[in-house]
């Protein structure tokens, strides 16, 4: 028996004990924020390479406990509570979507609205913008393919030796997100008029298009920045930093009719020049993925954490951990 499946096992023992339930009961004086992050919901036999997404079952569970025993509101709203020191007897929780997948609208959306909870969706607006893939689930698809052209090409460039499957594959990303975006759009092709592979693409995650970003706004959810083309931006120019991040923002205002004051830097890359850029141009926060719960309020690194397809008592025990 694997370690994940052991800590399962713990989780569900102390949570019968009710030991994260009272560790959470009395964080609640010291006015903990806590912020889930997600990225994708699933149908139940929906294949997930990645390991970023949820089942819908699950997602459905987490929302109705989070509904329960906790203040659910938009990271905006929240973060207004937190601010005026506003009263509360129960503690905040904002929950998050990074990317843009289309399951966010088709499945998650549906949930949110059955369980009367708000969310906000920090949008990459590029891919939205004209259906193309996420880069990353481009790789996926094509490491799907592992005798393909494209495949060997790039486990070549990056020297994956005798990694194969899903090690190969995330040696590849790691290494990837390490790169300019121009490097990574030049070894993916991605703007290319002649596809690396129609397959690979058609194998993609569907992601929203702009009339769904509209959407999530008038059914009362938040939507926010997460860059045009979702790059490591500790790698850019300054330049190219503030275009990444003004340019997702404008987008988005001109598909919502509306403000968008927050920003969440792709794959959790924070650095203090990407916070002064951010408070140069007006935003109200950056959502991180680094781990707490935001006793200490800091709007420019909120900090969040990632839940996954797992039990409740597992989720209980991530959540308490964030508090003892």
């Amino acid at each position: 028996m694997d370690l994940k499946h052991l800590k399962i096992i713990w989780s569900t023992v102390f949570d019968g004990l009710g030991v994260y339930d009272r560790r959470l009961r009395r964080a609640a004086g010291e006015r903990p924020w806590f912020i889930p992050y997600y990225h994708r919901v699933l149908e139940e036999d929906e294949p997930d390479p990645l390991g970023i997404g949820l089942s819908r079952h699950c997602f459905r569970e987490q929302v109705a406990f989070f509904r329960r025993h906790f203040h659910v509101c938009t990271v905006t709203e929240a973060l207004g509570i937190a601010e005026r020191g506003e009263p509360r007897d129960r503690p905040l929780l904002s929950i998050t979507f990074d990317d843009g997948y289309l399951d966010n609208v088709q499945l998650a959306l549906p949930i949110l609205e059955q369980e009367g909870c708000t969310a906000t969706f920090f949008l990459c607006t590029g891919p939205l913008l004209d259906d193309r893939p996420f880069w990353w689930d481009l790789v996926t698809a094509m490491a799907a393919k592992p005798q393909s052209q494209a495949w060997l090409a790039l486990a070549q460039y990056f020297e994956t030796g005798t990694r194969t499957g899903r090690a190969a594959l995330q040696h590849v990303l790691d290494r990837l997100w390490q790169l300019e975006y121009r490097q990574i759009n030049t070894l993916l092709r991605l703007h290319d008029p002649d596809p690396i592979d129609d397959d690979c693409r058609a194998a993609c995650p569907r992601r929203m298009r702009p009339d769904q970003a509209r959407l999530l706004v008038e059914r009362g959810m938040e939507v926010a920045a997460h860059t045009h083309h979702h790059q490591n931006l500790t790698k850019e120019s300054d330049s190219l930093v503030r275009d990444e991040i003004v340019r997702s923002r404008r987008f988005l205002e001109s598909w919502t009719g509306g403000p968008v004051d927050g920003f969440a830097s792709p794959h959790g890359y924070l650095d203090e020049r990407t916070k002064r850029i951010a408070l140069e141009e007006g935003f109200r926060y950056i959502a991180s993925t680094d781990h707490g719960t935001n006793s200490v309020l800091d709007p420019f690194h909120l900090t969040r954490f990632g839940l996954g397809s797992t039990t409740l008592a597992h989720v209980k025990r991530t959540m308490s951990r964030l508090v003892a």
